[in-house]
């Protein structure tokens, strides 16, 4: 609508918003706010809210088209390393790289970081450090220091619209939101509202807070609205959303599973059997019941619907379930998360099971 009515403006009247205008637009809506809250209502805000206040505002005014001279700063600066390298590869051959990238950035933050009162640098707080090092990563991801989580994002973001893409043009059927919102919980919701029984002891509220706030940015880059992101701004209204989702979609849909149900978790099971070798099909269903039931109880998790268990696989599942509570110890959870590591480097570089399983072959890799 802006860019309308100034094109609009400078066709009629030879006249566009301009930059001013664009500031005091903005001030209509935070200036009385801020400096004058109390005449419209607004009283005991905490800085930190002010803080998210403006900061909401400030990147609003960029989308919108206010000027930042920072941000054109660091234009400025990005088209003259374009520059240098693309010049050095015509002339030398030869391109700045991320070595040299990530070696100027330690110029501008390493000794300030660890020889800081060398350079007049003193009693400065782990908050202004984290915030220091917040500003210089994502001042590096704009020059153009590759970020591999970044990266690795999109990449998954990618695979997400080719295979929307493709599920269009051959079956007229695309990924919708509801479905990504599932996804979502899967990688949050039992972390959440399940966490003894996936190793998950004594969480701060601080810490879930952080945790919904990085899957909310990462629904958000993958595709989710904010309306269908299930990662709201409280943990509590989250944690009933999860309980939600498991009432009505999770339980039911495992109480009376599709067509396809058995054979897709089958794939999903033998996959992962080529990086540990102990799992089973009906013994990852029967806990996956018992998560879902808040039951710890091995001796009651049978269904009907479910194949009963051998004496063998309900000693594993035992241990599964002594093992997830073991993990709000400290040693076990060491000795777990050196297990882990070695297995995904096995899995990377040596996947034993997977060869014995499919053969030396390139199938018996995979990538993470």
């Amino acid at each position: 609508m802006h860019n309308f009515a100034s094109k609009l403006s400078h066709r009629k009247l030879d006249y566009r918003i301009n930059q001013l205008e664009m500031a005091l637009t903005q001030f209509g809506f935070i200036g009385f706010a801020l400096v004058r809250g109390r005449f419209i209502g607004i009283h005991e805000v905490s800085e930190e809210e002010l803080k998210g206040f403006i900061h909401l505002w400030r990147a609003l005014g960029y989308v919108l088209g206010i000027e930042d001279r920072s941000w054109s700063s660091l234009e400025k600066v990005r088209k003259m390393h374009n520059f240098a390298s693309k010049l050095g590869h015509r002339k030398l051959d030869y391109r700045i790289n991320q070595l040299e990238m990530a070696l100027t950035q330690f110029g501008f933050i390493g000794f300030a970081l660890v020889r800081g009162r060398f350079i007049g640098i003193h009693e400065v707080s782990e908050e202004e450090l984290k915030g220091f090092i917040h500003l210089w990563r994502a001042l590096g991801y704009v020059l153009g220091i590759e970020d591999r989580s970044w990266s690795s994002l999109e990449k998954v973001r990618k695979m997400h619209n080719f295979a929307s893409n493709l599920g269009h043009r051959k079956l007229d059927y695309r990924i919708n939101q509801l479905e990504m919102a599932l996804t979502q919980f899967g990688f949050i919701g039992f972390a959440l509202v399940r966490g003894r029984f996936i190793g998950i002891h004594e969480v701060s509220e601080e810490e879930l807070k952080g945790f919904i706030h990085l899957w909310r940015a990462v629904g958000y880059v993958l595709g989710i609205e904010d309306r269908f992101n299930i990662c709201r701004e409280s943990v509590k209204e989250t944690k009933e959303i999860c309980e939600e989702l498991m009432r009505r979609v999770f339980i039911p849909g495992l109480q009376q599973p599709g067509d396809d149900f058995y054979n897709v978790a089958k794939v999903v099971v033998e996959g992962f059997r080529g990086m540990i070798p102990g799992l089973h099909l009906d013994n990852m269903l029967h806990y996956t019941h018992m998560i879902m039931e808040s039951n710890e109880d091995v001796a009651n998790c049978a269904k009907d619907h479910l194949s009963p268990l051998d004496t063998i696989e309900q000693l594993k599942l035992k241990i599964l379930v002594n093992v997830m509570w073991a993990m709000q110890y400290r040693i076990f959870r060491f000795i777990m998360n050196n297990f882990l590591l070695l297995i995904i480097w096995l899995w990377i570089n040596f996947p034993i099971v997977a060869y014995w399983k499919f053969g030396i072959t390139h199938h018996s890799h995979v990538r993470i």
